[in-house]
């Protein structure tokens, strides 16, 4: 007997093969599009950070931060001399990242302030990664 639980945010990959002895059997493959627990809520928070955090790799440390985190989002070098950016995944993934780049940062990285804006609640993510983008 053969049953299937539809998954969310999930790809299916059904093939057919033949076995040595002439048995044909079916295989299906769940590839999951993330590694997101789907059963949790997800936010998404835009982020600037400020300090000296320009030209010290900060924005490298967050996207290695945030893959390792499972999360998605863009993170760019303003204008301004801030860093700015948006993440969204998880709660509890999105609050670990907050306190990273709030007291941690890049090795070289100097952290005066961390503000987050229009943190809510989403139904989906919307993007596919964690992208380190040009200036503003």
């Amino acid at each position: 007997m053969r049953s299937a639980i539809p998954l969310i945010d999930q790809t299916i990959i059904e093939f057919t093969s033949v076995a040595p002895l002439g048995i044909e059997f079916n295989i299906s493959l769940f590839a999951n599009k993330s590694n997101m627990d789907s059963s949790k809520k997800l936010i998404s928070v835009e982020f600037e950070i400020f300090g000296l955090v320009q030209d010290v790799f900060f924005r490298k440390y967050t996207k290695k931060t945030a893959k390792r985190l499972g999360l998605v989002g863009w993170v760019i070098n303003a204008e301004s001399g801030t860093v700015q950016g948006l993440v969204e995944g998880p709660e509890d993934k999105v609050a670990e990242i907050k306190n990273w780049l709030e007291n941690e940062g890049s090795p070289e990285s100097r952290v005066d302030k961390a503000v987050f804006t229009n943190e809510k609640e989403i139904d989906k993510l919307s993007f596919e990664s964690f992208t380190v983008n040009d200036y503003d």
